[in-house]
C-alpha cells in the first residue's frame, strides 16, 4: 500500500488510479460518494421542484436527475469493483 502514489502527486496517472481501484484503496471514498449521490437522487426524485443544479452549467428537470443518476451508477460501479478487489486480497 505504501508504494501507491497519492492523488496530490503531479505524476499521478491512469495506471496509478487503476492500481488503487484494483487494490481496494478507493472502497471507502467511493462508498461515501455513492451514498451521497443516492440520497441526492432520491431527494430530487421525490421533490420535483428541487430539480435544479447550478454547478458548472445549470441543469433543470430530468437532465439534472439524469446527471445525478449517472453519478450514482458511476460511484456504485467503482465501489463494487474496489470492495470486491479488497475482499479477494484480504482472504
Amino acid at each position: 500500500m505504501n508504494d501507491q502514489k497519492p492523488l496530490s502527486d503531479p505524476t499521478y496517472n491512469f495506471q496509478d488510479f487503476r492500481a488503487q481501484l484494483l487494490g481496494g484503496s478507493l472502497r471507502w471514498v467511493s462508498s461515501v460518494l455513492m451514498f451521497l449521490s443516492l440520497g441526492f437522487l432520491l431527494f430530487m426524485w421525490w421533490d420535483p421542484s428541487s430539480r435544479d443544479i447550478h454547478l458548472l452549467i445549470p441543469l433543470k428537470g430530468n437532465a439534472a436527475l439524469g446527471v445525478i443518476g449517472f453519478a450514482f451508477i458511476f460511484w456504485l460501479l467503482i465501489a463494487v469493483v474496489s470492495w470486491n478487489s479488497w475482499l479477494k486480497r484480504s482472504k
